[in-house]
């Protein structure tokens, strides 16, 4: 089966896809076992951003169920989680408090007034949109981190899964950052391109990467479809460690 053709499917990333994952899962964490070679791109991500935050004002974009937004908040002066998903705010609104707040807000509407502006712009993984937002609100010596997919990441499935795993450009996301750079003119924009290998340890782990974010419907749909498959050409390819693919994210470091 061609996993996208199934009639529950929702483009991942699109704000169907994100109100949809959730009300199936409440959270924006992966589900599936894998390791890692190195350190990844969140870990440097949120090693430095733990750094930032201390004693100032903070607006996380793309904040999802608010889990990180919450963990800086523990340090930080004031904390602002925002995102496009109205499922996902009322998850996170769950966890106010006295300097932890949420608001529902997207780059392509009018923008809610946060009252003073931000010290410290944070996007793990939210939309390359936020840097236009982080422009909006950031004080004039304002700094920011941002953590995206890297072009890169999982690209061998494509190949060795055509049925679950899209083709895509290969140099997509980083044109898009490029661009913001750019076009919006910060002080400051640096990309690093921070790489290592993940390990998936079986072939349904291959199926729930492939699944993410969707309804129990596809998973099941993939399971008893594609398993026999999958574990045919995972077996294939399998080391000890699991099945080797690239783990790609792109790290922005900059200043307003």
């Amino acid at each position: 089966m061609k996993l996208m053709n199934h009639p529950d499917w929702k483009q991942p990333h699109s704000n169907d896809w994100y109100n949809q994952l959730a009300q199936e899962a409440a959270a924006y964490s992966y589900d599936w076992s894998s390791t890692y070679s190195d350190r990844t791109g969140e870990n440097l991500f949120d090693e430095q951003a733990s750094l930032l935050v201390k004693d100032k004002d903070v607006l996380d974009i793309g904040c999802a169920d608010g889990h990180f937004t919450e963990r800086w908040s523990k340090t930080a002066l004031r904390t602002v989680g925002i995102d496009a998903s109205e499922a996902f705010i009322a998850i996170a609104k769950r966890k106010e408090r006295a300097n932890l707040s949420f608001v529902k807000a997207n780059s392509k509407e009018n923008l809610p007034n946060l009252n003073r502006p931000f010290q410290v712009g944070l996007i793990r993984k939210g939309p390359t949109s936020g840097y236009a937002i982080l422009k909006h609100y950031l004080s004039s010596e304002g700094t920011f981190l941002g953590l995206h997919p890297g072009d890169q990441s999982g690209e061998e499935l494509i190949t060795l899964f055509p049925n679950l795993f899209n083709e895509r450009n290969q140099s997509e996301v980083k044109q898009k950052l490029q661009v913001i750079e750019e076009e919006l003119a910060f002080k400051s924009f640096h990309i690093d391109d921070v790489s290592c290998t993940e390990w998936l340890h079986t072939p349904v782990d291959v199926l729930k990467l492939a699944c993410f974010g969707q309804k129990q419907t596809v998973l099941l749909a993939a399971l008893e479809k594609e398993l026999k498959n999958v574990a045919e050409i995972f077996n294939k390819h399998n080391t000890s460690e699991g099945l080797a693919i690239t783990y790609s994210r792109y790290l922005v470091r900059g200043k307003v």
